[in-house]
Parts: structure tokens; sequence; C-alpha cells
């Protein structure tokens, strides 16, 4: 199944009560992958395509709900491999500002820059990862704005009624998708996912953590003892050994080999915060969590884990699993950069703005297994990925001649030469393609793939 193809195999048991919307659904997914976009006009090469597209996310028989659905399946099968047994879910949030299209309806409320509110989407997002990177899929999608729930609540009605909470309701859905899936589950969040409500869902439920702290919390059996913070607990103890990490600098994004010491504490008591009187997070016992502690000197985490470290082993599981949460972030980035959500000029109602963020989000799933693979993987064949005419259109653009043979050819050959076709020019492979250039390098591949099938059917 060639990867432009990815959407007949992904929506063929998708039902939207009308064959015609089905067959609909498949096409505008294909077409978002050869010519990754949000925007319909440039998307589509036909006015009538383009057309059909409007009229396709404007239907109230679509639903984005019934779009994730059927993704969200193929997801939970994926995840069922036989070959895999570590699956980690990572959540994350995202923003788009749409601030500027006045045309849209009813779009969330996204804060305030100074004086203005700005309007758009939260996005929440858990993406699945196999325990060799193997992006699998979207499990759960979420688009809100801080006005969709109460922004603050008298705090003796409790948490359930804040924003924050969609880590809990996330978790909540996680684990009845899941519940009859044997697999080592572990959840992987950032720091904003520190909260002590979420923690002890957590900690009573069926899936394994890590979290990385925000808090130099307090610890003990109550919130009002404020015993040893974790960082006094950390300075008790001595390191139980290093390891050689290597870190991306955000400002340059070059990689470098650091060397972090490792310590670890293991069964702390962790109390509930104590919030005044009246409130209902004071119930709740305390939990039990294991920390490690990852330090160079510049860089230093802190994970809370209910994973087991006793070893040094033990505690650089926790850290590598820690930093599979890369993963999420360059889904965004293929959100943001290929896909161009930020800028969906969709001017329809919310239902169908989501509708189109929905096919967008998994389109890009599909487009960073895509970059994912081919950067991990020197053995795959192309043609796993991509058709006799794509290669055959590719290897004639730039080498002006037919290729001597399509199974000759690796992902990864052609994953650098569709690079080429987005003006990559480091031919040494120092530093891997941008994103930004193979969203340009699909792009004019689709349209170089089309002139060849053009001319292929003309009769001599």
């Amino acid at each position: 199944m060639s990867y432009s193809n990815f959407f007949t195999r992904e929506f063929a048991s998708l039902d939207l009560k009308d064959a015609r919307l089905t067959r609909r659904a498949i096409t505008i997914g294909n077409t978002l992958l050869r010519s990754p976009g949000s925007c319909i006009q440039e998307v589509f090469s036909s006015q009538n395509e383009a057309r059909c597209a409007y009229d396709f996310f404007s239907n109230p028989k679509v639903g984005w709900l019934n779009l994730l659905g059927n993704h969200q399946a193929q997801t939970i099968q994926r995840i069922q491999d036989p070959s895999t047994e570590f699956v980690y879910i990572i959540q994350d949030s995202t923003f788009y500002n749409y601030t500027a299209h006045k045309a849209k309806i009813d779009i969330g409320n996204i804060g305030k820059q100074g004086r203005f509110t700005q309007f758009g989407f939260l996005q929440h997002t858990a993406l699945c990862i196999s325990e060799k990177d193997l992006p699998l899929g979207i499990l759960e999608l979420d688009f809100m704005g801080y006005d969709d729930d109460l922004k603050s609540a008298a705090h003796r009605e409790g948490f359930e009624a804040i924003a924050s909470s969609r880590w809990r309701r996330f978790l909540a859905q996680i684990n009845k998708k899941l519940q009859k899936v044997d697999k080592n589950i572990i959840i992987l969040c950032d720091r904003e996912a520190d909260f002590f409500e979420f923690l002890s869902d957590l900690y009573g439920g069926m899936c394994k953590f890590v979290i990385r702290s925000k808090w130099d919390r307090p610890t003990g059996i109550s919130g009002r003892a404020r015993k040893d913070r974790f960082s006094e607990l950390f300075n008790q103890v001595s390191p139980i050994g290093k390891v050689q990490l290597t870190i991306s600098d955000p400002h340059t994004h070059k990689e470098q080999l650091r060397l972090f010491s490792i310590k670890t504490l293991k069964d702390i008591m962790l109390p509930a915060i104590h919030r005044g009187a009246g409130h209902p997070q004071n119930k709740l016992p305390p939990i039990q969590i294991n920390l490690v502690e990852a330090s160079d000197g510049q860089n230093h985490w802190v994970l809370l884990t209910n994973l087991p470290v006793h070893t040094l082993d033990e505690a650089i599981f926790v850290i590598d699993a820690y930093r599979k949460r890369w993963h999420i972030e360059l889904l965004h980035k293929v959100l943001k950069t290929a896909y161009k959500a930020e800028q969906v000029y969709l001017h329809s109602s919310r239902e169908a703005v989501q509708s189109l963020l929905a096919m967008i989000n998994i389109a890009a799933s599909q487009t960073y297994w895509l970059i994912h693979q081919a950067r991990q993987s020197a053995d795959i064949s192309a043609t796993q990925c991509f058709g006799p005419q794509e290669i055959a259109a590719l290897h004639i653009y730039l080498f002006q001649r037919l290729p001597d043979t399509y199974l000759a050819y690796s992902l990864k050959d052609i994953y650098y030469q569709i690079a080429q076709l987005g003006g990559y020019k480091n031919l040494n492979n120092k530093h891997p393609p941008g994103i930004l250039t193979i969203y340009r390098g699909i792009k004019k591949l689709s349209d170089i793939t089309q002139m060849y099938k053009a001319i292929m059917s003309i009769k001599t």
C-alpha cells in the first residue's frame, strides 16, 4: 500500500451512513498526504475538488469524532502487534490561534495578549509510540477553548470543572479503550501534568507513568506536615552512576553528548497539597512514587514514576522513556509547518473546522511516520511506501532516466531524493532534512507524478 494511499486502508471500515461521503473522506485524506496543507484551494488542484471538500467538511453527517474514531480503532490494532511489549502514550497540548480569521464561528477563547482576547483552539493529543520508536497513531484528540469549561470555580466545587482536567479525562478514556489490551502501557507527560489529582489517578490506574516534575514538592503523609522536599532528599543521597545522553540545544538545534549524574529515590510518600478548609483534594490519600534525578550541571530533570528504580539500568530505562516525549513535539511541528494547522482558512462552523483539523492530524501522524521511518531505518524498501509511478517520476526528474529496478531503492534513498526536490543541499547527510524541506518535496513529487501519469497515458 502506497504512502499516498494510506487513507484507503485506514478508512476501509469508515461508516458515515452515506457511501459517497465515505469515498470522499478517503479521497480527501489521500490528497492531504500527497499535497500537505490546510488551505482547501491550495491542496485541491481543481475548483470542483475544492468545492467537494468544502461540502464534505460542512456536512453534519461527517463529524470529526467519526473520522477520529475509525483512526483510533486502527491505532488500537497496531498497538496489539505481538512484536511490541511496551507502548508509550504521550499526552501534550498545543495552541491554534485563529484571532485574525473573523469569519469563523464559535471558536474558543485561548487567553489574552495584552488587553485583547485571543481566539482559537487548544488541541490536546495522546500519541502512541512503540518501544522501537515507531509512531502508531493518535489514540485521543480534543479541541477546546478555556471558556468551554469553567476557567475558575469556587474551590469547594473541586477540580473537575476547570480546563486542566483534560489530562484526567484523557487518562480515563485511555484506560477504558485499552483495558483489554495485554501490553505494558507507559504514560509520558511534561511538567504541565504535574498536579496531584492527575498523579493520584495514575497511581490507582492500570498504566505506568513517567512525568517530569514541575514543583519541588514536600513529602510525607500529610500536606500540612511539609516534610523534606525533593531537593532536600536528593541532597542526602549519592549518585548511583552516570550515563551519556544526547541533548539537542533548544536554540541552535545542535546535538551534543553530555554526561549526566543519576540519583534515585524509592517509595517516597507524596501528599495532596492542602488547599484550605472544605476542598475535596484534602481528602485524597497520599500516594507512593519513585523519583529519578538526572543532572549534568546545565540540564536538570526530576522524573516522577511508578516504574522500578532500584538499579542504574532501571533508572536509565525511566530516562529513556521520558526522552520519547520528543515524538509529540515533532508531530506538532509537522502539523504547524507542513500542514499549516494555524492557517486554516475554512470559514465555517466550529464542527467543520474541527473535522478538517481531525483529518489533518491523522494525515500528519502518517507523514511523521514516513519521516521517522526514513530517518531511522535503512532496510525498508521504497516500494512499501511509494508506488512504481512515483519512484519512476522522481528518478526521471532527478536523473533524466528510468530507474533500473524499483526494488533497489530503500525508503531512505527516496526520502533524501524527495528532500532534494524540496531544496535539500546537504548531500553528505550530516544533518537530516527539515520538515519544511520534506513538505516542499512531497508537494513537488505529487506534481511531477501527475505529469508522468498524464504523459504515459498519451497514446503514441
